[in-house]
C-alpha cells in the first residue's frame, strides 16, 4: 500500500494540468524546448509589438532571466534614381535582466514603437529570415564571425526563441558568469514570451 501511495504521488508530481504548465518532471528550460520543437512556423509582421517573457539556462534550474523580444526597422535614405529606394531593413534582438520582473512593467508602456535596436546593437544583428523558421545572427565582437543563431516559432500563445551558440567559446552572457567555455551547437537559452 506504500509503494503505491508513492507511485500515485510521484504520478501527480508530473501531471501536466494544461499545455502551457511547466511539468515538475522537467525543468523550464527543457520544457521551453519542447514547446519549440511543437512550434509553428510565423513571420516577423506577426511580432510587431515588444515582448516580455523568460529566458532559462542548461546549467542552472534556479536561473530565470526577465527578457525582451524587440524588433527594428530601419528605411536606407533616398539615394536617388541609381538605387532602390526606400529598402527596410528588418531585425530583432534580446536583452536579457536578471530581474525576471524587470521588462514586465516596461513593456506595455512602449505600445507598438519599431525601433527598439539601438544603433550600437544594430550592427551585431543580421537581417531577419522567416526561413526555414523566422531567425537572426548575432555577431557579439561585430568581427565578421556570427557567435550565436536565434529562432522563434508560435506555440500556444506564446513566442518561443532558442538560442544557439554558433562557435566554442567562453562565454561572458547573462546566465553565464562564471564565463563557462560552451560548446558550438550548444542551446545556450531557452525563452517564452508573452
Amino acid at each position: 500500500m506504500k509503494k503505491l501511495l508513492i507511485a500515485i504521488a510521484l504520478l501527480s508530481l508530473t501531471k501536466v494540468s494544461a499545455a502551457n504548465e511547466f511539468s515538475l518532471a522537467t525543468s523550464p528550460y527543457q520544457t521551453i524546448l519542447s514547446w519549440f520543437d511543437q512550434g509553428e512556423k510565423l513571420t516577423f509582421a506577426e511580432l510587431q509589438r515588444f515582448r516580455s517573457g523568460r529566458c532559462f539556462v542548461p546549467h542552472n534550474t534556479n536561473t530565470v532571466l526577465g527578457s525582451v523580444l524587440n524588433f527594428g526597422e530601419k528605411k536606407e535614405s533616398d539615394l536617388g534614381p541609381g538605387f532602390p529606394a526606400g529598402k527596410v531593413t528588418k531585425k530583432m534582438g534580446i536583452y536579457l535582466s536578471l530581474d525576471e520582473t524587470h521588462y514586465d512593467t516596461w513593456v506595455p508602456k512602449q505600445g507598438h514603437k519599431k525601433h527598439f535596436l539601438t544603433h550600437g546593437d544594430w550592427d551585431h544583428y543580421t537581417a531577419v529570415s522567416e526561413e526555414p523558421t523566422l531567425n537572426w545572427l548575432y555577431d557579439i565582437e561585430n568581427n565578421n564571425r556570427v557567435d550565436n543563431k536565434f529562432e522563434v516559432v508560435k506555440y500556444s500563445d506564446y513566442y518561443v526563441l532558442k538560442v544557439t551558440n554558433l562557435i566554442s567559446q567562453t562565454l561572458n552572457y547573462k546566465g553565464y558568469e562564471n564565463n563557462p567555455y560552451v560548446a558550438k551547437d550548444a542551446v545556450i537559452y531557452a525563452c517564452y514570451y508573452y
